[in-house]
């Protein structure tokens, strides 16, 4: 099968490798900021209940229903792990880059012109 992300025919077992999905100015900006070469963040796998947990939390439709959808993700945990992950999907919620992305300030407005006041008779 040819592959257009790597511009080459591909087998299954084939290791593949993408280039960079932004381009080089933002890729040494976002490592400056960051101190990763890339902005894509591989989760640890320690950290997929909580980011299962955070992904509906976020959403208001699916808030509602985390109760149960968070005793499903967290059954056969125990109660020192169960409170681990919480720990950390709550902590993530409440970080303050996650919250200025969620939440941006508005951009000032520019001021507008005063207009005169009515002359009186």
């Amino acid at each position: 099968m040819y592959s257009r992300a790597v511009g080459r025919r591909v087998q299954e077992g084939d290791e593949l490798s993408e280039g960079p999905c932004v381009m080089e100015a933002e890729l040494r900006e976002i490592q400056r900021e960051t101190g990763r070469p890339c902005p894509r963040v591989e989760l640890h796998q320690a950290n997929s209940e909580a980011l299962q947990l955070v992904r509906v939390m976020l959403n208001e439709m699916t808030r509602p229903a985390y109760p149960v959808f968070a005793s499903d993700v967290l059954d056969g945990c125990s109660a020192d792990v169960r409170a681990s992950i919480q720990r950390r999907a709550f902590t993530t919620l409440n970080d303050s880059d996650v919250v200025a992305k969620l939440y941006p300030k508005p951009k000032a407005q520019p001021a507008q012109p005063r207009r005169p006041a009515p002359r009186r008779r």
